[in-house]
């Protein structure tokens, strides 16, 4: 019989061993499909992931695997080959496409075991204990009850000076040590934790949202995978995913349900529970490793048929699911930004594929792409125009806060806005206030020599935090406390400009003293559970404003807040990106879709020093498809998405002439590269750099961008991978760090 071999991709993230290596499986060993296992390699012990077998291997002198991880293997098959596609679309190694998928608290436990050798009795052993009261106490904790112990269990009893008798006592087989890796236990879920809430009776549907569900139910058991719903604000989207996977369910499959934002979890994951009771798990950033591993057991028995979660849900290891709904699919959250840099848009449709279920698309405001390729027949459409029980959507007043400096307000809030929240206030409403920053104020400068305090280690400046007194880069972290006169000048003329939450909330409480306010921002949802307490505590109504940066934007539903006031609309607006536009309007739209959710009507109002732009003037008249039509004009006359593919490289190192060299040269190549494909391509492939980034310097690291844009995404990637081969082979890249982000989202 042929001796039958494993196929195992090692943790080893180094390109030139992204393959799969074979390995003799032990008779005794449990190893299956998906196993994390453990192997020996280029003369170490290293992890590894099974993702198939053979009864023949490549080479003769094959070395056996060590030991098989206990535990349930998380991967199967169509996981494994969604691995392998996210490898080869993205650009990454196959080990880092893997442990994507696989959740980090999964990862192994090792353990070393202490057991009784056969030679304890043996007189020596009686020696050696009367002249070692240390060694007595040890042969006397091992023979208590002649049981295996952990090494971990005696070390912490009788102190970790005790190995060096443990190790004797080894070497004359007086103990056995075997190493048991594990994966962590399971106990009670995140999910049982919190109860089970009791059932909702089932909401009686619009015939709008009747005729969504209808046309999701079409596309499950027919041909068209992909469904974009695009609905407006409170036109109740949610229902309609309920119904949908209330009818997948029945047919026993199951659901993936993903949100953009952490905050946005816990609520929709109780909307979910109350329709399927102990169904649902969650899975998001903010579970403990006990809760997440918990979470994933559910899942993988059965017990759990719907998932609920944040962009890394899409992989939750579902048997026979039924249907993909992706919320607020516009959402830039849903790419990831460290390697592999895959987008959940793409992940999806690739799982859809290979395991035949659909996706399902949900927005007010879709994204420039996913509307376009709606329009073109390749998604289906479903239009939802109006909100659940005929509410209008609140009408959008464009404060043009020139207007206001003219008139003599040089505070933070328009006299509309002031006017506005002294009325909702005094009536018990509640409002929203939006940033898309956080801090206290942008930076600080100072008025006699125009020093602007900035970090040492980024190309950007230090934000100014009342609370601690410290100015913070948000990137890399680098803390200093704020000066009282200029570092440069000596001058006394320190100024603190620009806006935060904190500073919103340091005004609001100037003028409304009797007011209770509650940030939601990255600075004070640190602690775990913050972001469900704190909305929690507005839902109850504790605070009568919620202050807060793009976590308030989209997806919340308090039918007691019938204001929102947007304090700056320009800080998207100005970004150096081709998406600035799109994403304020969007910003402005999602965020205006909190008021007037309940039986009192809304109203928003929009600060800016930009009351003309297209994207503010149609968020203003809630006219998607009017930005939709002027936008992608635009996008087609530059070639941008959806009519190219980008393919975007950005080099970084601590030295920029080098870094300037490698760009340089990366550039050289790659045009040598185009040149020959142009010749025999139908789309023309088009470069753009090299360049500095916009963001020129992270962490003490310069960094260059080249950008490759066409049609066929397949020759993006042939080019730049030919251009960067050369680069590494002929340049001279001693510190270079070279990141391809294939279909970027961000480009700063």
């Amino acid at each position: 019989m042929p001796c039958r071999f494993a196929e195992v991709i090692v943790n080893v993230h180094n390109r030139k061993v992204d393959r799969a290596f074979h390995y003799a499986v032990p008779e005794k060993l449990p190893v299956v499909l998906g196993s994390n296992v453990i192997v020996p390699f280029n003369g170490r012990t290293v992890e590894g992931i099974v993702i198939g077998f053979s009864d023949t291997a490549p080479v003769t002198a094959v070395k056996p695997v060590l030991a098989c991880i206990e535990g349930e293997a998380i991967l199967d098959k169509t996981l494994i080959e969604l691995a392998r596609w996210i490898a080869d679309y993205y650009l990454c190694p196959f080990i880092e496409a893997l442990q994507c998928i696989l959740p980090a608290s999964l990862g192994a436990r090792r353990e070393i075991i202490v057991e009784i050798g056969s030679s304890l009795d043996d007189p020596d052993i009686r020696a050696l204990t009367l002249l070692d009261p240390e060694l007595e106490k040890l042969v006397q904790a091992i023979w208590r009850g002649r049981k295996p112990v952990k090494l971990h269990n005696l070390t912490k009893r009788l102190g970790k000076g005790i190995m060096p008798q443990i190790e004797m006592l080894a070497a004359r087989g007086f103990l056995n040590l075997t190493t048991v890796y594990k994966l962590p236990a399971f106990r009670d879920s995140v999910s049982e934790n919190e109860g089970v809430p009791t059932r909702k009776a089932p909401v009686t549907l619009t015939p709008r949202q009747l005729e969504a569900v209808s046309v999701i139910d079409a596309a499950v058991h027919g041909q068209a995978k992909t469904v974009l719903v695009h609905g407006i604000t409170g036109s109740g989207k949610t229902q309609v995913y309920l119904h949908a996977i209330a009818h997948v369910l029945q047919e026993g499959k199951s659901a993936i349900v993903l949100v953009p934002e952490i905050t946005l979890t816990p609520q929709i994951y109780r909307e979910f529970s109350e329709a399927f009771p102990g169904q649902v798990a969650v899975l998001h950033s903010g579970l403990t490793d006990r809760q997440r591993a918990n979470e994933y057991k559910r899942i993988v028995s059965g017990a759990a048929r719907v998932v609920v979660g944040a962009r890394s849900a899409i992989f939750a290891p579902l048997r026979n699911l039924g249907l993909i709904i992706i919320d607020e699919e516009h959402e830039q959250t849903y790419k990831q930004e460290e390697n592999p840099k895959y987008h959940v848009h793409e992940v999806a449709k690739k799982r859809a594929e290979l395991c035949g279920c659909t996706v399902v698309l949900g927005s007010a405001t879709p994204s420039l792409e996913s509307y376009a390729l709606a329009l073109s027949g390749r998604y289906t459409l479903v239009t939802m125009g109006e909100r659940v029980g005929q509410n209008p959507l609140p009408p959008v007043e464009v404060v043009d806060l020139r207007e206001e400096l003219l008139a003599g307000n040089h505070g933070i809030f328009s006299r509309s806005l002031l006017a506005k929240m002294t009325e909702r206030f005094s009536r018990g409403e509640q409002a929203i206030l939006f940033l898309n920053r956080r801090g206290f104020s942008t930076f600080i400068i100072c008025r006699e020599c125009g020093y602007v305090a900035k970090c040492p280690h980024c190309d950007i400046s230090l934000t100014y935090h009342s609370n601690t007194g410290l100015l913070r880069c948000h990137y890399c972290g680098y803390t200093v406390a704020a000066p009282q006169d200029c570092p440069s000048c000596s001058s006394r003329k320190i100024k603190y400009f620009g806006l935060g939450t904190e500073k919103i909330e340091h005004e609001l409480n100037k003028f409304f003293p009797n007011v209770k306010a509650l940030r939601l921002d990255a600075d004070t949802t640190t602690r775990q559970g913050a972001h469900r307490q704190i909305l929690a505590a507005f839902e109850r109504g504790e605070a009568q404003a919620l202050i807060g940066t793009q976590m308030v934007a989209k997806g919340l539903d308090f039918p007691n807040v019938t204001l929102v006031g947007v304090v700056s609309a320009d800080v998207t607006l100005n970004m150096p990106d081709f998406r600035a536009k799109e994403r304020t309007f969007q910003l402005i739209t999602q965020v205006a879709g909190r008021a007037g959710r309940g039986v009192r009507p809304g109203d928003v109002v929009v600060q800016t020093f930009s009351p003309q732009d297209p994207s503010i003037k149609f968020a203003q008249t809630h006219d998607y498809q009017g930005f939709f039509t002027q936008e992608i004009g635009f996008r087609r006359a530059l070639g941008y998405p959806p009519f190219n593919h980008i393919l975007q490289a950005v080099l970084t190192s601590e030295a920029e002439s080098s870094l300037i060299k490698c760009a340089q040269d990366l550039d050289g190549a790659l045009r040598q590269e185009v040149a020959k494909l142009n010749q025999n391509a139908r789309h023309h492939l088009e470069i753009l750099g090299p360049a500095p980034c916009p963001l020129r310097k992270l962490n003490n690291r310069y960094r260059w961008q080249l950008i490759v844009k066409g049609k066929k995404v397949d020759e993006l990637k042939a080019a730049m991978g030919y251009a960067v081969k050369q680069l590494y082979e002929f340049g001279t890249t001693g510190g270079l760090a070279l990141s391809l982000d294939v279909d970027p989202i961000g480009m700063i």
